[in-house]
């Protein structure tokens, strides 16, 4: 039967509760039906014959139709004339048909009843009158049942509705919202527009007419301004008044939206408990959907700023180099130093060869594998003979015992000597170097030391994410990999930057 499905014991009851109508009714056949989808289904027989239904015509109606329409009792015996309602062939001369009333009154099927010794009495109707409320009572309860063992599998299947993480776009959340109320509600349209003080307008539409938009569906200032309330409320669309669910929705970044659509009746306490469930899963979708484009832009933002510090640890400290030897050739006559001359040039060469090898790297995004300590090693020096300068002396210790470096670790570390050593040759003024790389079982350690004119080191702190970029990207480059960034100097006693940075 479809809209009723009865377990085996629901229907040995049905059964039981027709042959007691039978035996208090004194009749010889009788049959049971209840509203289905498509009308009236019969759910309970006996000695049913094809001459008990009739043949019906065109327009016309059973017996059990319009007792069920018009809820009354109907009695029938040999004097009725009935062909205006139905052709029945007598199979037996006396029927009653008794409509079935649940709780609240509304009709839910038919009881008919045939005998042909004796009219029904009217004390047989009230009799009747009571079997039919305990049928009634059974129907409802099964209904009930039915009703919650749909609500779990509707339940189940919305948790996993919104169990993906499709928050790419809000159209994909806009559509679970909707799919989730129609395994509920079963509507075949909605809309969802998006609150502002200004002007509601739709961001997501499914068979609505765009012609009915948020000012002619009239909802009310409340709703334009994100009243958090779950609503049903009359409108005439088309010329036919309809029921409007409204299920507003609001994410923790002030995003206000409305789903609307359209309903046969007011939900009952259980379905709005479940609209309640939709409404905040789709607020979570939403905060979700907002937190990752906010997360997108912390890391594009994240980027830029790594691409700020590659440049200016890299690409930035070479090209001040190449101006400082520049500098140094233009103020140095080539024939009174042809020597050192071709040394500075060498020097021009290997910085363009690192500019061209570090733009590589830049564009190229690098992941990078782990480096062998022998690579670190030869960088280390290449780093230090490029920045070198004649008039300073560099002293170098390397002792590097881990066979493997990881490339993060490394590329901090040659971006960090590679400003501390142009920082020196800036601006400290001085005549030696002293520069440690080595490591232990857990930590690699930088130490890089100037006898120059140092400075106040309290003050620079102060001015180093303004003016001093070098030393702030410095710091944030060795935060970064978890290591620990010191910086000691004073003025007249040179500067002392010391790091030390985990392995792993």
């Amino acid at each position: 039967m479809q809209g009723h499905f009865f377990s085996q014991f629901e229907q040995y009851i049905l059964d039981s509760i027709l042959e007691l109508g039978l035996s208090f009714g004194q009749a010889t056949s009788g049959s049971l039906l209840f509203r289905g989808e498509s009308g009236l289904v019969l759910v309970a027989g006996k000695n049913l014959q094809p001459s008990h239904f009739g043949v019906k015509d065109r327009g016309a109606r059973t017996i059990s139709e319009m007792v069920f329409e018009r809820g009354e009792p109907l009695l029938i015996d040999d004097a009725d004339n009935l062909s205006s309602l139905i052709l029945r062939r007598r199979a037996e001369r006396y029927s009653l048909s008794f409509p079935i009333r649940n709780e609240v009154g509304k009709v839910v099927g038919v009881l008919n009843l045939n005998r042909a010794e004796k009219p029904f009495q009217q004390e047989e109707v009230s009799v009747i009158e009571k079997l039919s409320l305990a049928i009634a009572l059974l129907v409802e309860e099964n209904l009930l049942r039915r009703n919650r063992e749909r609500l779990l599998i509707v339940f189940s299947e919305i948790v996993n509705l919104f169990g993906g993480r499709n928050y790419l776009q809000e159209e994909n959340i806009f559509e679970k919202v909707f799919s989730s109320t129609r395994l509920l509600l079963g509507i075949d349209q909605g809309v969802v527009f998006k609150l502002s003080s200004k002007r509601p307008y739709m961001v997501f539409t499914h068979h609505w007419p765009k012609k009915l938009s948020f000012s002619q569906l009239n909802l009310g200032k409340e709703n334009s301004c994100g009243e958090q309330k779950i609503a049903v409320v009359k409108r005439s669309l088309s010329g036919r008044e309809k029921l409007l669910l409204t299920l507003p929705m609001q994410s923790i970044f002030r995003s206000r939206f409305l789903f609307v659509t359209v309903v046969n009746q007011e939900p009952d306490l259980l379905n709005s408990l479940l609209l309640s469930m939709i409404a905040r899963l789709g607020e979570t979708s939403l905060d979700s959907f907002f937190l990752l484009r906010k997360s997108e832009r912390l890391v594009q933002e994240r980027e830029r700023n790594r691409l700020a510090r590659e440049l200016h640890d890299g690409l930035a400290q070479i090209l001040t180099s190449l101006r400082l030897y520049v500098h140094f050739l233009k103020n140095t006559p080539f024939a009174e130093n042809k020597g050192q001359t071709q040394e500075v040039i060498q020097k021009l060469d290997q910085l363009a060869r690192m500019g061209i090898e570090e733009s590589r790297f830049i564009l190229s995004e690098l992941k990078g594998k782990p480096v062998s300590s022998s690579r670190l090693e030869r960088e280390v020096k290449s780093v230090i003979h490029a920045f070198s300068h004649p008039r300073i002396m560099i002293h170098e210790n390397i002792r590097i015992t881990n066979r493997l470096i990881s490339f993060r670790v490394f590329r901090v570390i040659t971006s960090l000597l590679r400003e501390a050593l142009s920082n020196v040759m800036k601006h400290s003024q001085g005549k030696n170097v002293w520069i440690e790389l080595y490591d232990d079982s857990k930590n690699l350690h930088l130490l890089v030391r100037d006898d120059g004119v140092g400075f106040d080191e309290h003050a620079s702190l102060e001015e180093e994410e303004g003016t001093h970029f070098g030393l702030y990207s410095m710091r944030n480059r060795v935060r970064l990999v978890r290591g620990r960034f010191v910086l000691r100097s004073s003025p007249g006693k040179g500067v002392t930057v010391k790091v030390e940075i985990p392995l792993r």
